[in-house]
């Protein structure tokens, strides 16, 4: 009989250690990588440099075409650490897509806003600029490591010049901005048409 009680304290004893080890909460890399990307995407949103500075790790590369150059950091201003999207007030970023697989996640997205610093060689002229990016980061230990972007720089330019002559022979931005507006949507849509 003590013999059966034993095994039945040392059953339950046991049992016991397995369900507190299962009800633990499961971390799941894939789930944690996609919450850091988004977290990144909400600071470029935001201008938040000091989420920017904790998600990326400083000795991480950025992939841009075939040029790999270091990440850099940690930035004091948002300038540093995002020009594109700081030369932009308002902006809208806006993630179209989000997939992520292990240590890596794939985002399409596009940032929006009003030209309101130097971008390029263009002074501000405060029409509406907008870019598709395409990033896959990869994550290692919390932090992204590398940042593969693919963006349309000519887009981005053709927009940029178009607005300075508009501008300039218009007599300022506020006189054109609802058709420079429609022009940038238009050359986004046909710029996705093509990827």
């Amino acid at each position: 009989m003590r013999l059966l009680f034993t095994l039945c304290l040392v059953f339950l004893i046991n049992e016991c250690g397995h369900a507190t080890q299962m009800s633990k909460p499961v971390t799941d890399p894939t789930t944690a990588n996609s919450a850091l990307v988004r977290a990144v995407f909400t600071a470029l949103q935001d201008g938040d440099v000091a989420t920017l500075n904790e998600a990326f790790d400083p000795k991480g590369v950025s992939l841009v075409g075939i040029e790999s150059r270091p990440r850099g950091g940690p930035f004091a201003t948002f300038a540093e650490a995002a020009p594109f999207p700081a030369a932009l007030e308002p902006r809208k970023v806006t993630v179209e897509s989000l997939l992520a697989a292990g240590d890596e996640v794939a985002v399409r997205s596009t940032i929006c806003g009003k030209h309101i610093a130097q971008m390029l060689e263009f002074a501000p002229t405060g029409l509406e600029v907008c870019a598709r990016y395409h990033n896959l980061y990869r994550i290692a230990d919390g932090r992204i490591v590398a940042n593969a972007v693919g963006v349309d720089r000519s887009q981005i330019r053709a927009q940029l010049e178009k607005n300075a002559q508009a501008s300039a022979t218009v007599g300022g931005p506020t006189q054109v901005n609802n058709a420079n507006d429609i022009e940038a949507r238009r050359v986004l849509d046909a710029c996705s048409t093509r990827i």
